[in-house]
């Protein structure tokens, strides 16, 4: 009887820390998605600015080459001070779009753009159920703050996207 009590207890204490870790799981998936993004965009802005032959599609590159390293900066001040780990390389998708987007020489601008909006989107709905359902208030107060940001890099990335779409279907036979 002792040792059923024991083994009963014994499985409590497990669920619990299972319970715990799932947790610390959850909160670490939106850091790690998080960085896992903004390296990912680093990587194919330095790739935009050393093909890409448009002046606009440079800008926009270096402003997310410069928006997303001060981004992955804060992120890694507020995981360190939560104790979390931040990973150091996109994730293995995103290395294959990195690779896709180096092999291009026509339409590398196009595939960029399509890229960068695509990224940013999934970027916003991530931050956006962070922002809403995150029961952490440090990793919740980071996400809002970032939504407008984020937005506005979607609208850039989208203009700019925009402006080569049209360009395409203007060279397209009728």
């Amino acid at each position: 009887m002792n040792s059923l009590l024991s083994r009963g207890l014994l499985l409590g204490l497990l669920s619990l820390g299972l319970l715990a870790a799932s947790h610390a799981v959850t909160l670490n998936a939106f850091v790690e998605a998080a960085a896992q993004q903004n390296i990912a965009e680093m990587q194919n802005a330095r790739i935009a600015l050393d093909k890409s032959h448009d002046e606009q599609v440079k800008t926009l590159a270096q402003q997310m080459l410069d928006e997303h390293a001060k981004d992955l900066a804060a992120l890694k001040a507020l995981a360190k001070k939560l104790k979390m780990d931040v990973p150091t390389e996109a994730s293995l998708l995103a290395k294959a779009n990195t690779l896709r987007l180096e092999s291009r020489d026509e339409s590398f601008e196009r595939i960029y753009l399509d890229n960068l909006a695509n990224g940013l989107e999934q970027r916003l709905a991530l931050f956006k159920k962070e922002a809403n359902s995150s029961e952490n208030p440090e990793l919740k107060g980071f996400a809002q703050q970032a939504l407008p940001h984020i937005s506005a890099q979607l609208e850039k990335a989208r203009r700019q996207h925009a402006r080569f779409k049209a360009s395409a279907k203007q060279l397209s036979p009728p």
